[in-house]
């Protein structure tokens, strides 16, 4: 799951990654995006439908002219094709690096309650 907050507050909504090879035909609850992928993990595939389905489309979107990513150090964004997207896009990003969770705000903040309610 992408969850992701603008530095205004402003949750955007939460991005799901199924592990199967098609979509549920049950009705799916509304403002949450729903992917399928093989092993239910994060790809280069889905960060870009990502960017083009949530990112491209938050609030404020036109009027920012440069944007910052925070970034976990997850090998799927920091692809050199990832890398060329994301600047592309003129944003931004910064990678927090593995271990510290001090500077990892949405672990702490977002995650962490979460995975809690699991």
């Amino acid at each position: 799951m992408i969850l992701a907050v603008l530095a205004d507050g402003i949750k955007l909504p939460p991005y799901v990654i199924l592990k199967r090879k098609t979509m549920l035909k049950d009705q799916l609850p509304t403002g949450i995006i729903v992917r399928c992928q093989n092993q239910g993990w994060m790809s280069t595939d889905l960060m870009k439908d990502w960017l083009n389905i949530i990112w491209n489309r938050r609030p404020g979107v036109l009027v920012c002219k440069r944007t910052m990513f925070v970034l976990s150090t997850f090998k799927g964004y920091l692809t050199p094709a990832m890398k060329n997207i994301i600047g592309e896009m003129n944003v931004m990003f910064a990678v927090v690096p593995g271990g510290m969770s001090q500077l990892q705000v949405p672990d702490v903040v977002e995650n962490k309650p979460f995975k809690e309610c699991l």
